[in-house]
């Protein structure tokens, strides 16, 4: 049973970050696929692939904050591959703080932009994303920052 609103809030921020990875079995922390070390089992790799989706799932404050942080991003038509999820993430991050790959591919997903595997196996991703927008995001934050 849930304790509290904060609970149920949790809950249903969960089901948004579970919605997004429906489409992405392999979808976790790292990003879209999982980089496993040397010399680890079938067993071991499907052990940790299951730990980083879980982590995924917990990360529900960054995913929120990411999915707000997108919102001044604009949707193009084609698929943007000049700058990666994981580019994207670090100049979220300069606004919201530490961000995983996989967090914010899941808030994309979930805010509606379409998104295409950088390389067969990779962990990246690119979206649908304006460059314009990106920079226009990036450039406030700049100019915030330098205020007094």
């Amino acid at each position: 049973m849930l304790d509290s609103t904060e609970d149920r809030s949790k809950l249903t921020i969960k089901l948004k970050i579970a919605d997004a990875m429906e489409g992405l079995p392999f979808l976790n922390t790292e990003g879209l696929n999982l980089v496993l070390k040397r010399g680890m089992t079938l067993d071991e790799e499907v052990v940790e692939l299951d730990k980083r989706k879980e982590k995924l799932l917990e990360d529900t404050g960054e995913f929120e904050k990411t999915v707000e942080w997108l919102k001044q991003i604009k949707k193009i038509k084609s698929i943007n591959r000049s700058i990666s999820s994981y580019g994207l993430k670090h100049i979220v991050e300069k606004d919201i703080g530490y961000i995983t790959n996989g967090t914010l591919i899941a808030a994309a997903v979930h805010s509606g932009f379409d998104h295409k595997s950088c390389q067969l196996g990779g962990l990246n991703a690119f979206f649908n994303m304006s460059n314009r927008s990106i920079n226009e995001a990036d450039r406030r934050r700049h100019k915030n920052s330098a205020r007094p």
